[in-house]
Protein backbone atom coordinates (compact mmCIF):
# COMPACT_ATOMS: atom_id res chain seq x y z
CA UNK A 1 0.00 0.00 0.00
CA UNK A 2 2.85 2.41 0.77
CA UNK A 3 4.36 1.98 -2.71
CA UNK A 4 0.98 2.19 -4.42
CA UNK A 5 0.04 5.38 -2.59
CA UNK A 6 3.45 6.91 -3.21
CA UNK A 7 3.25 6.04 -6.91
CA UNK A 8 0.04 8.04 -7.18
CA UNK A 9 1.24 10.98 -5.05
CA UNK A 10 5.04 11.14 -5.39
CA UNK A 11 6.78 14.44 -4.79
CA UNK A 12 3.63 16.06 -3.36
CA UNK A 13 2.92 17.87 -0.13
CA UNK A 14 5.07 20.52 1.47
CA UNK A 15 8.66 20.60 0.25
CA UNK A 16 10.68 19.98 3.43
CA UNK A 17 14.06 20.12 1.63
CA UNK A 18 15.48 20.00 -1.87
CA UNK A 19 18.60 18.08 -0.84
CA UNK A 20 19.77 17.38 2.69
CA UNK A 21 23.29 18.58 1.92
CA UNK A 22 24.67 20.78 -0.84
CA UNK A 23 23.53 19.36 -4.19
CA UNK A 24 26.86 17.82 -5.28
CA UNK A 25 27.40 16.15 -1.91
CA UNK A 26 23.85 14.79 -1.81
CA UNK A 27 24.11 13.54 -5.37
CA UNK A 28 27.44 11.81 -4.75
CA UNK A 29 26.23 10.23 -1.49
CA UNK A 30 23.05 9.12 -3.25
CA UNK A 31 25.07 7.40 -5.97
CA UNK A 32 27.45 5.76 -3.49
CA UNK A 33 24.62 4.46 -1.30
CA UNK A 34 22.64 3.20 -4.29
CA UNK A 35 25.67 1.36 -5.72
CA UNK A 36 26.20 -0.30 -2.35
CA UNK A 37 22.47 -1.09 -2.03
CA UNK A 38 22.38 -2.81 -5.42
CA UNK A 39 25.58 -4.76 -4.67
CA UNK A 40 24.19 -5.90 -1.30
CA UNK A 41 20.80 -6.78 -2.70
CA UNK A 42 22.20 -8.89 -5.52
CA UNK A 43 24.76 -10.53 -3.21
CA UNK A 44 22.09 -11.22 -0.61
CA UNK A 45 19.81 -12.82 -3.17
CA UNK A 46 22.56 -15.21 -4.25
CA UNK A 47 24.00 -16.07 -0.83
CA UNK A 48 21.42 -17.15 1.72
CA UNK A 49 22.39 -15.32 4.89
CA UNK A 50 21.96 -17.04 8.27
CA UNK A 51 19.56 -14.19 9.12
CA UNK A 52 17.27 -15.19 6.24
CA UNK A 53 13.96 -16.86 6.98
CA UNK A 54 14.94 -19.49 4.40
CA UNK A 55 18.26 -20.31 6.06
CA UNK A 56 18.80 -23.58 7.85
CA UNK A 57 22.58 -23.36 7.89
CA UNK A 58 24.86 -22.79 10.84
CA UNK A 59 25.02 -19.06 11.67
CA UNK A 60 28.53 -18.24 10.51
CA UNK A 61 29.84 -15.01 8.96
CA UNK A 62 30.99 -15.56 5.39
CA UNK A 63 31.00 -13.46 2.23
CA UNK A 64 28.40 -10.72 2.20
CA UNK A 65 27.40 -11.45 5.82
CA UNK A 66 30.79 -10.11 6.90
CA UNK A 67 29.62 -6.80 5.41
CA UNK A 68 26.13 -6.99 6.94
CA UNK A 69 24.19 -9.87 8.49
CA UNK A 70 21.02 -8.67 6.71
CA UNK A 71 22.01 -7.96 3.07
CA UNK A 72 18.45 -7.46 1.78
CA UNK A 73 17.26 -5.34 4.70
CA UNK A 74 20.49 -3.31 4.58
CA UNK A 75 19.99 -2.75 0.84
CA UNK A 76 16.47 -1.40 1.46
CA UNK A 77 17.82 0.76 4.30
CA UNK A 78 20.57 2.27 2.11
CA UNK A 79 18.15 2.74 -0.80
CA UNK A 80 15.77 4.69 1.43
CA UNK A 81 18.51 6.86 2.95
CA UNK A 82 19.83 7.58 -0.56
CA UNK A 83 16.38 8.69 -1.69
CA UNK A 84 15.89 10.91 1.34
CA UNK A 85 19.10 12.75 0.49
CA UNK A 86 17.60 14.07 -2.75
CA UNK A 87 13.81 13.90 -2.32
CA UNK A 88 12.32 16.04 0.42
CA UNK A 89 8.62 16.44 -0.33
CA UNK A 90 6.35 15.21 2.46
CA UNK A 91 5.26 12.09 0.54
CA UNK A 92 8.93 11.30 -0.24
CA UNK A 93 9.86 11.57 3.44
CA UNK A 94 6.92 9.43 4.58
CA UNK A 95 7.53 6.75 1.93
CA UNK A 96 11.30 6.48 2.18
CA UNK A 97 11.27 7.09 5.92
CA UNK A 98 8.85 4.16 6.10
CA UNK A 99 11.39 1.99 4.30
CA UNK A 100 14.07 3.03 6.81
CA UNK A 101 11.81 2.02 9.70
CA UNK A 102 10.71 -1.20 7.95
CA UNK A 103 14.25 -2.36 7.25
CA UNK A 104 15.63 -1.46 10.68
CA UNK A 105 12.81 -3.03 12.70
CA UNK A 106 12.43 -5.95 10.29
CA UNK A 107 16.08 -6.88 10.79
CA UNK A 108 15.77 -6.39 14.56
CA UNK A 109 12.69 -8.62 14.76
CA UNK A 110 14.28 -11.28 12.59
CA UNK A 111 17.34 -11.27 14.86
CA UNK A 112 15.13 -11.66 17.94
CA UNK A 113 13.32 -14.64 16.44
CA UNK A 114 16.54 -16.31 15.30
CA UNK A 115 18.25 -15.77 18.68
CA UNK A 116 15.32 -17.53 20.36
CA UNK A 117 15.27 -20.47 17.95
CA UNK A 118 18.71 -20.99 16.35
CA UNK A 119 21.68 -22.15 18.45
CA UNK A 120 24.71 -19.92 17.90
CA UNK A 121 22.75 -17.07 16.32
CA UNK A 122 23.35 -14.75 19.27
CA UNK A 123 27.13 -15.02 18.83
CA UNK A 124 26.66 -14.50 15.06
CA UNK A 125 24.88 -11.23 15.90
CA UNK A 126 27.66 -10.23 18.28
CA UNK A 127 30.34 -10.61 15.61
CA UNK A 128 28.41 -9.08 12.70
CA UNK A 129 26.50 -5.84 12.10
CA UNK A 130 23.28 -4.67 10.52
CA UNK A 131 24.97 -1.51 9.29
CA UNK A 132 27.11 -2.30 6.24
CA UNK A 133 30.82 -2.43 7.10
CA UNK A 134 30.06 -1.90 10.81
CA UNK A 135 31.73 -5.15 11.93
CA UNK A 136 34.68 -4.54 9.59
CA UNK A 137 35.23 -1.01 10.88
CA UNK A 138 35.02 -2.21 14.49
CA UNK A 139 37.58 -4.94 13.75
CA UNK A 140 35.21 -7.86 14.39
CA UNK A 141 35.32 -9.07 10.78
CA UNK A 142 37.90 -8.98 8.01
CA UNK A 143 36.99 -7.58 4.60
CA UNK A 144 35.82 -10.66 2.65
CA UNK A 145 37.64 -9.92 -0.62
CA UNK A 146 38.07 -13.58 -1.63
CA UNK A 147 34.65 -14.62 -0.33
CA UNK A 148 32.51 -12.19 -2.34
CA UNK A 149 30.94 -13.21 -5.63
CA UNK A 150 32.31 -10.42 -7.77
CA UNK A 151 30.34 -11.46 -10.86
CA UNK A 152 27.12 -10.98 -8.85
CA UNK A 153 28.33 -7.60 -7.63
CA UNK A 154 29.05 -6.59 -11.23
CA UNK A 155 25.50 -7.64 -12.19
CA UNK A 156 24.23 -5.45 -9.35
CA UNK A 157 26.29 -2.53 -10.67
CA UNK A 158 24.91 -3.04 -14.18
CA UNK A 159 21.38 -3.09 -12.74
CA UNK A 160 22.17 0.11 -10.81
CA UNK A 161 23.39 1.79 -13.97
CA UNK A 162 20.29 0.74 -15.95
CA UNK A 163 17.87 1.84 -13.22
CA UNK A 164 19.73 5.12 -12.87
CA UNK A 165 19.82 5.73 -16.63
CA UNK A 166 16.09 5.08 -17.01
CA UNK A 167 14.99 6.51 -13.64
CA UNK A 168 13.27 9.59 -15.16
CA UNK A 169 11.21 7.38 -17.50
CA UNK A 170 10.41 4.64 -14.97
CA UNK A 171 9.98 6.59 -11.75
CA UNK A 172 10.08 10.28 -12.58
CA UNK A 173 12.55 12.77 -11.22
CA UNK A 174 15.66 13.93 -13.01
CA UNK A 175 18.82 12.14 -14.05
CA UNK A 176 21.54 13.43 -11.77
CA UNK A 177 24.43 13.39 -14.19
CA UNK A 178 28.06 13.30 -13.27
Amino acid sequence: PLCWYYGEHRHTGPQLWITLFPYMMSRDLNILLMVLAFALLFSGLVQTAPSSILSSSEPKAYGVTRLTRHPAFAAVFLFAIAQLLVAGALTDVVCFGGFVVYSWFGALRQDQRKIASVPGYESFCAETSFLPFGAIISGQQPFPRGELRWSVIILGLVAFYLVRAFHPILFGGILMTL
